[in-house]
């Protein structure tokens, strides 16, 4: 529970594969990407947009039906409490939080 698996950033516009190595991942852990920099600078705002996450070969959708988004900043993205079905924004994520995933 918690483990950090690896962190990046991400500094521009087009689609780009990002690969973690994990050790073991089982079926209905949660797998959470989480976007900590939400900001509008200089007219433009700041979003993360995820396509998809790949575990153990099976490619989780933040349209799945069990994705959901958890807003807040530092713990309050794990929090639970201020969650959306990530399927009404298609990978969007448009404020500092956590898109929320479960393994297959």
């Amino acid at each position: 529970q918690g483990v950090l698996v690896g962190t990046v950033t991400v500094g521009n516009t087009q689609w780009q594969d990002f690969r973690f190595t994990v050790l073991a991942v089982s079926p209905n852990d949660r797998i959470d990407v989480v976007f900590t920099n939400d900001a509008t600078l200089q007219g433009e705002d700041r979003n993360l947009i995820v396509g998809s996450v790949t575990v153990r070969g099976q490619q989780l959708s933040p349209t799945d039906a069990s994705a959901v988004l958890d807003a807040g900043v530092g713990a309050a993205a794990f929090d639970g409490a201020d969650t959306v079905p990530a399927s009404s924004f298609g990978g969007w994520i448009p404020w500092d939080g956590a898109l929320r995933l479960r393994a297959r």
